[in-house]
């Protein structure tokens, strides 16, 4: 990994866009890695992004805050948003820049909405522990399960045929697409609740964070932990894996810097800075197929202002 740590010591790794809101934004690549999308208040920004840095391309109104942003697996101009005002979750093309392709009803607060790998259904999960699978075509909900204890985000296996959903107990419930059912494999992940989850691009990486203040890193194949981090002192609300699931980013509640890890070790590869100081970052994206990462943060002295910027291209 220490070429990885090289690299980040670049002074030209990081670069930042000029484009600000007063509002914690939320981040997502399209499937191609041409386009970074932007969550923003009432809109999502479309930034084309490339060796001569980033610039505003596309934006298109979604009314309402935007807790979740994913892109479509392999259509850039598909993606999809949960809002926390609304509770629904809605479908948009970016080539219709007004109006929602379809959204649904979800009669609660979505805390998580991903594709599946097939771009063919969409799974999403709310703050009651109710998880929906919708159609991406027709945006009808396919089958649904309100589980008696606490559940929180959610993932799909590469196959699509299993998902892996957060527990309240601290565990990883492997679940039947067909049912919603447990398949009977549960991983020990966190020993209080399991909070987030994610994977590499290729679904043979995933990572889990939780209120113990520790992330759980895991090989898919074989189901087993393989590295923990105890680095942090607050709940690790989201977790995000590099393309290739060699590295590591985490948002947390309280940590005052960003830090990168090595998913091999549990090291840290490289605390984030910024003219020379380092900083907390609100919300990270690793790209689809490269060493890069884009990531908000508030902008010092700006009073709540943010900012969005990308370490890696060179």
């Amino acid at each position: 990994m220490s070429s990885y740590s090289e690299r980040f010591k670049s002074p030209s790794y990081f670069q930042e866009e000029g484009h600000l809101s007063d509002k914690k934004m939320v981040l997502s690549w399209d499937c191609t890695g041409d386009h970074l999308g932007v969550g923003n208040g009432e809109s999502m920004i479309l930034l084309d992004v490339g060796d001569g840095g980033m610039k505003k391309s596309t934006t298109v109104r979604t009314d309402g805050d935007i807790s979740f942003l994913d892109f479509h697996p392999s259509s850039s101009n598909i993606f999809l948003t949960s809002s926390p005002k609304s509770g629904k979750t809605k479908l948009w093309d970016t080539r219709e820049k007004s109006k929602a392709t379809w959204e649904v009803e979800n009669g609660a607060v979505c805390i998580c909405a991903r594709f599946a790998p097939d771009g063919n259904t969409i799974a999403t999960v709310t703050e009651k522990n109710e998880l929906k699978v919708i159609d991406v075509k027709s945006g009808k909900v396919l089958r649904s399960h309100k589980f008696i204890l606490e559940v929180n985000e959610v993932e799909w296996d590469s196959s699509g045929e299993f998902l892996f959903i957060c527990t309240g107990q601290g565990k990883l419930d492997m679940l039947h697409y067909e049912t919603l059912k447990s398949s009977g494999v549960k991983l020990c992940a966190h020993p209080k609740s399991c909070r987030c989850i994610t994977m590499d691009s290729n679904r043979k990486v995933m990572a889990t964070g939780g209120y113990d203040s520790s992330i759980a890193i895991f090989d898919v194949d074989e189901l087993i932990c393989t590295t923990a981090i105890h680095q942090f002192k607050s709940t690790v609300e989201r977790v995000h894996l590099s393309y290739n699931g060699d590295l590591l980013t985490a948002v947390t509640q309280y940590e005052k810097n960003s830090l990168i890890f090595d998913t091999n070790s549990g090291d840290v590869v490289f605390e984030m800075i910024h003219d020379r100081e380092p900083f907390t970052a609100r919300s990270f994206a690793w790209h689809p197929s490269k060493i890069v990462l884009a990531y908000e943060r508030k902008k010092s002295g700006s009073s709540g202002m943010s900012v969005v910027g990308i370490a890696g291209l060179q």
